[in-house]
Order: structure tokens, then sequence, then C-alpha cells
């Protein structure tokens, strides 16, 4: 199978040079490796898997070093019957559905009993960035029997007959239609094919290449010549001339020479558009208010800025806001312990050594110890000018690490085992070691040195300060799967808290105190190693579709089974943040899920009044259901504190913040779905099939700030996923018994519903040996930073737009 082996060279550099980097390549019909081989010298670094029916091409494909699979790839798995010739055994025309051509008569044609599968049993679980597809008819059988697996991809690019080449192959409309269903759009013709004396000579086949609507995020770096960017510059020229709109922002005024006519804007630098120091964010104010109004640029060029600026972190979290995809150039770390200015090594004002690894951009402190080490590998580094310069292609957000951050000084001794690891490099003193990798945060010894503090009372610290540190304790203790002994400590550590008599220093400091109190007083008590209490039922619930049905609970459960729904989003809200939020999240569902689903709205106190919550939302779609309670916000009189400066807060926000954690348990055990539950003013941004798929296995997923020590936020309560589980339903029910009771007295905690899931995961693992609890991807799939307007293609699946965020700036 697999009529071509050759790779259009130039189409894959040029999603290269966008930024693109697969890491694994699935070659379905091989043939004897050419594609393979020819799209490796494009993409090195990735990893090709091979799929081929044709016995007689097992030698070629065995002689190379990657999994394979002799097998035809279908929609059903079993034994096929594989049309060959006895002119060429491994011909380019094998396939399961015999070729209308002499090549395949009577009198050459062979037909061989092959193995058939279906890739999602033969590959279940896994994922491949890049597919490729040469099955001569079959492309629509392979798609239907790879449909979970093949959707995980970046690209599909699959030859297509335009005429009736395959006896009973499917039309290309079908081949079309089913790439669509899984979520993907044509994006190029790759190459045309012809036959010599086959129907005159005309058009047979296309090769077409497809992209997910939604493109993942992607980076890689190579090693070159110093400023090596002809390539660069040329594809962005033929990007421009396809796309006269193509827009380029260069970063700190290029290099000598860089082309005119390849720059819209400038950032950074003396001169330009938008000048300042590419340190301060206050440089890129202007910029991203541009970009909110205007989109992003769709590409940005860094050539030798990062390796200069004191904080590289402010460049790199905005690259991804500023601009669609990019290029970063600096001096390798090669080139940067070379004596090529002097005496000293490198260059003398540049701050950070840089290097590209496994995907990661890792920027090491340039400090004066670099000049007394010497460096084994320099006089072959010297000879090597192809490595001169680190050059980064990324697209749709930027990984990278600080070794040490940014400002902070490592010790001597860190100091000479990261950079002699970095710069590969010993002193004179000692061989370089192999570096530990960066330690995980040392509970034990962060927990003993807060209860340090907390109990010398002799130290002279305030009660306040001592309070500080008695919260820093237990919030640490929530930081790790709960023992025995530090369940007990934890509680100890509590009542020592309440014990304590704070008064505040200064006026100043009361609200400090009111909000440290709340908080301890919101995890003393919480009883985790009790047993779970019974579920709680709401009574008789109501329901009303976008499109005006009114349903009961049985009525709800008929209607998701109607529309086929696999998937709920759920959110709760009042009816004037129903009104603010309400359409923006149930239109950005309809528009980006690859999910059947239903977008349930719970009206906090407008249980009466779902009609005219609809009606503020505008939207007339089955799959919307508005539900709500008799909540009545006048009647509350807990006091609701925030941390200061905020203080007492005169609605009850924490009520407001709670409901949809109270009201989920009965959603989920009444439409036995995956449940998305978020905050109302949140946005999805592409599909969630990949989601639901990756945590297939786990009881519910939570928003974890892992580098969040603190008991209120070091888990976000903007989004969770919860499976419909009996332990969803522990940890559920012991959530909903313990805000029902926080919520009823005097005095609450702002943050009660995250201080509450923190508590909950911790109930359940004590009730739960092996609860499956997993964890959002904070850099893709949820966003923890604030954002004040919509900038287009910001690089998160879920949005959340968080208080203050102009609404003015979406797009509907």
């Amino acid at each position: 199978m697999g009529r071509r082996g050759a790779v259009n060279r130039e189409q894959l550099q040029g999603l290269k040079l966008d930024g693109y980097a697969p890491r694994t390549m699935l070659d379905i019909g091989a043939h004897v490796g050419s594609f393979t081989r020819g799209f490796l010298q494009v993409f090195p670094d990735c990893a090709p898997t091979l799929v081929e029916p044709n016995p007689f091409c097992e030698a070629d494909l065995a002689a190379m070093p990657f999994e394979r699979h002799m097998v035809a790839a279908s929609h059903e798995n079993g034994e096929a019957e594989l049309f060959l010739t006895k002119e060429w055994l491994q011909s380019t025309g094998t396939s399961l559905y015999r070729e209308n051509t002499d090549f395949f008569r009577d009198d050459v044609m062979i037909r061989r009993v092959v193995p058939k599968a279906r890739l999602d049993d033969l590959l279940a679980g896994r994922r491949f960035d890049f597919v490729k597809i040469d099955t001569q008819g079959a492309e629509l059988d392979v798609l239907r029997g790879g449909e979970t697996v093949l959707r995980q991809a970046d690209y599909i690019l699959l030859e297509i007959s335009v005429v009736n080449f395959n006896e009973g192959a499917p039309p290309a409309e079908q081949v079309f239609e089913q790439l669509r269903l899984m979520g993907f759009v044509p994006a190029d013709v790759t190459d045309f094919h012809r036959l010599r004396g086959v129907r005159d000579g005309g058009l047979l086949q296309l090769d077409f290449l497809f992209k997910r609507r939604a493109a993942r995020p992607s980076q890689f770096g190579q090693l070159t010549g110093l400023n090596a960017l002809g390539e660069l510059v040329a594809h962005l020229r033929a990007r421009k001339a396809e796309d006269p709109a193509f827009r380029v922002l260069l970063i700190g005024g290029g290099p000598p020479g860089w082309p005119e006519d390849l720059r819209d804007a400038t950032l950074g630098g003396p001169a330009g558009e938008h000048v300042g120091d590419l340190s301060d964010p206050d440089t890129y104010r202007a910029l991203l208010t541009q970009v909110a109004r205007e989109g992003r640029f769709d590409y940005a060029v860094a050539p030798h800025v990062l390796q200069t600026l004191a904080r590289p972190s402010v460049l790199l979290e905005r690259l991804p806001l500023i601009a669609e995809a990019g290029w970063i150039t600096t001096p390798s770390r090669y080139l940067e312990v070379l004596k090529i200015e002097g005496a000293h090594r490198g260059f003398a004002h540049h701050r950070w050594g840089v290097d590209n690894d496994q995907g990661v951009l890792v920027l090491a402190p340039k400090t004066p110890l670099v000049e007394r080490m010497t460096f084994p590998g320099e006089a072959q580094w010297r000879q090597a000018t192809d490595r001169f310069e680190l050059q980064v292609g990324w697209r749709g957000g930027l990984r990278y690490e600080i070794l040490t951050g940014e400002g902070v000084l490592p010790s001597q001794a860190a100091a000479k085992t990261l950079l002699g690891r970095f710069f590969e490099g010993v002193t004179p003193d000692e061989e370089a070691a192999i570096p530990a990798p960066e330690a995980p945060l040392d509970v034990a010894a962060e927990l003993a040195k807060a209860m340090a503090a907390a109990r010398d009372a002799s130290a002279g610290l305030h009660p306040l300060g001592r309070m500080k540190y008695y919260h820093d304790a237990v919030s640490l203790i929530l930081c790790e799967p709960l023992t025995a002994e530090r369940l007990a400590l934890f509680e100890a550590l509590l009542d020592e808290a309440a014990a304590l008599h704070v008064e505040p220093p200064a006026p100043e400091w009361r609200d400090w105190v009111i909000h440290y109190q709340v908080v301890m007083e919101a995890l003393t008590g919480a009883k985790l190693d009790a047993p779970t209490p019974a579920a709680v039922d709401d009574g008789p619930q109501v329901f009303l579709t976008g499109d005006g049905l009114t349903l009961d609970a049985e009525g709800l459960k008929a209607h998701a089974d109607a529309v086929g729904a696999q998937v709920v989003f759920f959110a709760a809200a009042d009816a004037r943040y129903v009104e603010l939020y309400a359409r923006w999240l149930a239109l950005s569902v309809i528009k980006h899920s690859d999910v059947p689903f239903l977008v349930v709205i719970h009206v906090i106190g407008g249980a009466e009044r779902l009609a005219d919550a609809a009606a503020t939302v505008g939207v007339s779609d089955p799959r919307l259901i508005f539900t709500g309670d008799v909540f009545d916000a006048s009647a509350v009189t807990t006091r609701c504190y925030e941390a200061p400066p905020k203080g007492l807060i005169e609605i009850p926000v924490a009520h407001y913040q709670s409901v949809r954690f109270q009201r989920l348990g009965g959603l989920l055990d009444l439409l036995q779905r995956p449940v998305f539950v978020s905050d109302i003013d949140l946005l999805l941004q592409r599909g969630v099939e990949d989601l639901l798929d990756q945590w297939r296995d786990a009881d519910f997923v939570i928003n974890e700030n892992e580098r969040n020590t603190q008991a209120g936020s070091r888990i976000t309560a903007n989004l969770l996923l919860a499976r419909p589980t009996a332990t969803t339903a522990i940890m559920l029910r012991w959530l909903r018994a313990y805000l029902d009771e926080r919520l009823s007295r005097e005095t609450v905690t702002r943050w009660i519903d995250q201080v509450a899931l923190n508590l909950a995961r911790h109930h359940l693992a004590l009730q739960v040996q092996d609860a499956r609890i997993g964890a959002f991807d904070t850099l893709s799939d949820i966003n923890n930073v604030m954002f004040s307007q919509y900038v287009p293609g910001h690089p998160f699946r879920f949005l959340s737009l968080y208080h203050g965020f102009d609404t003015s700036t979406l797009e509907e």
C-alpha cells in the first residue's frame, strides 16, 4: 500500500518554521519506508510507527529501527484480501480495493489474505502527532476504525482519489465528511498524482493535508550557524505572499540586515512602535491592548534578546499572548563559554545561557563562576560553527524553565553543580557532578520551620505573626496525603491556634486578624476521618430548556438521552451574573465542544424565574438547560470575609460560590455523565474529547496549584471534572455536608469552596485507598492567571475570565 513514498519537504519545512515539532508519527501504508525516511530528515527527533499489510515489504521495513505492524488498518478486526501484482510485488498500488488499471489486470493480479485491525484496538491509548494515510481507497475504513486514536493527531496527510481508481472505494466526499466529524479541516494540497498511460495522463489522486481545528501548542529547538535565518526569511515572505494580512512582530529591533518588509511592528528596543525594557511588564500594555482589539500577530521573531534580559520570564509569558507562533534565537550554550571577545568567556553583557531540552526552553544564570571552569569539549566546540546558535520555534504556547529562578543566585556549591551540568564544564578543584532533578517541596522541613515559629511564644513575635505561621503549618500538612500522625498534628495545631489571643497590632491590621481567624475556623472541626454523611435530597427539581421546554428530573434524563449528551457543563450564579456571563459560556460550548453535551445553568434564587433568566441569556438551544433554587440572599446573616484590602463583603459571595458544589452530587447522580463544573465566567476554547479520554479512569479531576501551599488556594475552584463513580459520590456527599454546615455559621471565608475541595480530597483519601484524582494542566487546560481583556488565541482550553473581565472584547 502507498503509491508515493516521496515527501513534500517544502511543505513539512513550512510546518517546522511555523513552530511545529511532532514527537510521534504514524505511517499507515508505509510501503518500504520512503515517506518515513523523508519525514525524519525534517523532524529528526520524531518517533515513527509503521503500519503496512504487504508481506513483501516487511524485509525493507525490518531494516528500519522503528515499531512496525504488518497488518491492514481497517474498520474491523479479522482478515482481508489484499490485491497485489506479479509484475511488482512491492507495488505502490497494492490495496484492499483492487486498482482499476492494467497494472492489476486479471492475468497478473494476486490475492493474498492478510490480517486487518482497527487502529483503536491495535494502538489503543496511543497518541500520534502526525499521521500519514496512503491506503489506495481504504482511507475511510482506516479513519472509522481509528477514530479515537487518529483524532488526537495535529495533522493527517492522506491521498484521495478524484476518479474511480479503486473498485468499491468510497468517494472522496465521504472521506472529507469523516474528517470533518473528527475535528479536522483542510489545510493544503501537497501533491498531485498522475500515471503515464492511465486515463490519458489525467489527474488521478491528490495528497491533502488536514489539520485539527484547535491546534495544540508545540515547540522545538535546533542548533545552527550564527544568524542562519535564510529559511525563516524565505518562509515568512512566502506566508506574506499567500496572505497580505500576515503580520510579523520583531522583538528588540532585529539582527543587522533584517528585511524591512518582514517588520510590521517592533516591540522593545530604543525605537519603534512599542519601545521599552522587555523585562518590564508595562512595556507590553499598549501592545496587549492593540492585540485585544485587532488580534494576535501571526508571527513574532525574537533574535538574540532573551539572553540579555534581567527578567526573561516577562517576555516568555507574553509571547503566546501577542503572537500565534514565533522564532527565538540566542547564542548556544557552547558559544556562550568560548573566549570570543577576549579573555572572558562568552559575551560580557549576557545574563543567561540558553538551551532546549526535550521541548522545554531552559535558561541558566551565567555567573562569574564559568570563568573558573574548564570545558573538556571546548576545542571541538570552537570548530563546530554550525552549533553556535540556538533557534527555537514555537506555536500556541511556550514551555520554559529558569534554573534557580530570576533574581536568585545559588550557593557556590549549587552553582558548580548546576553550571557544570548545563555548560558541560568542570571547576579546577572538583569534577562536575550530575545534579539531581530540582527537588520537590520538602513539606517536612517547611512544616518544622512553620511550627517552630508558631509555637515559640518567647521569640517576641506578635500573636498575629504566630497565627500566620500556624496557618502555614496546617496548610503544608494538606499538601501531602494524610497519615494518622499527620491528621493528629493537623488537629492539634488548629487547637493551639484557636487558643491564641490575637489583637491587631494597629487598626489597619484588624482585617488580617479576621482573615486568618475565619480561614483557620474553616479548617477546624472538619472531622476528616469521620464516616461520610448521607446524601441530601433537594426535593423535586424543575428544568427549562433554552428553547422553552419545561422538564422534571425524569424528563431531563430522557432529554439528555434524546440529544445524545455525553458530557455536562455545569455552572451556578445569581441572576445578575447569569445575565452577564451565561451567554458567553453557552455559546463557547456550542461552538467548541467536540462531544455531544448539555450546558446546565443553575440560577441561584431563581427557581420561579427561569424563563426570565433564559430570556436574558438569549440562546434558544435545546442543549442549554436552566434550573434554580429558592435561595434568598437577603435572609443570610453569615458575614463573609475576603483577605485584605477587601475585608467584609456585603453580598453572600461564599454562598454563591458554593451552590454548584452543593448541587453537583444530585446532578451527577441524575444524569450519570461526566460533569465539568466551573465558574460561570469561563469560556471553552477547544474540544474536550481528548481530555475526557485522558481522564477516563479518574474519579474526578481538580485544578491544583502545586506551587501554592495555602489551604484556601491550593485548589482553584474555577474548574472540576467529576465522573459518576461511587468514589466521586463519597467526596461530593462530604463536600455538601461540610458546606451546608459552614455556610450556616456567623462568619465564613470567601474561599470556603476552595477550602472545602481541599479538605474533601483528604476525606476521600482516608475513606477510599485507591481513589483516582487527576489534575488539569495549568499551562493548557485552564488558566490560573488573570486577564482583563479577551485576546484571541489564549493558549487555554478553558479560559477563566475572573472578576472585572471586559466582556465587550469577546467575539460571538
